[in-house]
């Protein structure tokens, strides 16, 4: 069975926090605990293949969570807001070193003519798009307070 990976797979760190629900989902597909240790040492395509999945499953839940995230490049400060079928993008400029914790000083004081633009997500949908954002890009997915201070002005 061939199974190509959406996202990635889980960091060690991941899987330890992400155990019991690995449990769950070996349940869910019918692999008891017995069946699995033998997977684990006689099939390591099938363990790998099982783990991939997982690993997919648990990254696009938490993408879907994501609503908000925000970038800080050297001269201006990408903010965004991921809807169902499109996205809101702005920037604002800045000049000097601009830290993640005066953002909702920054963002009150220079958001006065803000233009948002609402654009649909490229073919690859939403989740994949966020995950090229937060994942390879340098997004920090954020609360909705920034966001909300934009759309007031």
């Amino acid at each position: 069975m061939a199974y190509e990976i959406q996202y990635r797979l889980l960091t060690d760190t991941e899987k330890e926090l992400f155990y019991k629900d690995f449990i769950n989902f070996l349940a869910v597909h019918g692999i008891p605990g017995e069946e699995w240790e033998r997977i684990k040492k006689e099939d390591k395509h099938q363990m790998m293949l099982m783990f991939a999945q997982f690993s997919d499953l648990v990254i696009h839940k938490s993408l879907s969570n994501i609503k908000f995230a925000y970038k800080i490049e050297e001269d201006s400060v990408i903010f965004t807001c991921f809807n169902d079928t499109s996205f809101e993008i702005c920037s604002i400029a800045h000049h000097g070193n601009l830290e993640a914790d005066t953002l909702q000083n920054f963002v009150n004081t220079h958001s006065e003519t803000v233009e948002i633009l609402s654009l649909p997500y490229p073919e690859k949908g939403r989740e994949k798009y966020i995950y090229q954002l937060t994942g390879l890009d340098g997004y920090s997915p954020c609360g909705d307070t920034l966001w909300l201070a934009l759309q007031s002005k």
